[in-house]
């Protein structure tokens, strides 16, 4: 299976950065979680979302601080997206 991702390259602070990954082949009903690195270490955003029928997660966050965050989408138990950075200017 593979992550397919539909997100931002950069956001203003303080808006919604809104993440979508498509689950291939897709698969409803799986649990997903955003997350971010700081430090280091993958820290979840959030709460985990659900895919819908079409195996389509959509995340939103928020990020207060001006700079480059580093996100990935990972599936419970199973794969993570690649790692993507967005710009919060």
């Amino acid at each position: 299976s593979s992550v397919q991702l539909d997100r931002p390259v950069s956001v203003s602070k303080g808006s919604p950065i809104v993440v979508k990954a498509q689950l291939l082949p897709p698969l409803p009903g799986k649990s997903a979680q955003l997350q971010k690195n700081v430090n280091g270490k993958w820290q979840n955003v959030g709460t985990a979302v659900i895919s819908d029928a079409n195996g389509l997660f959509t995340f939103t966050a928020v990020e207060t601080k001006r700079g480059v965050v580093t996100m990935r989408v990972q599936i419970v138990g199973d794969i993570a997206s690649e790692q993507f950075a967005i710009v919060i200017r």
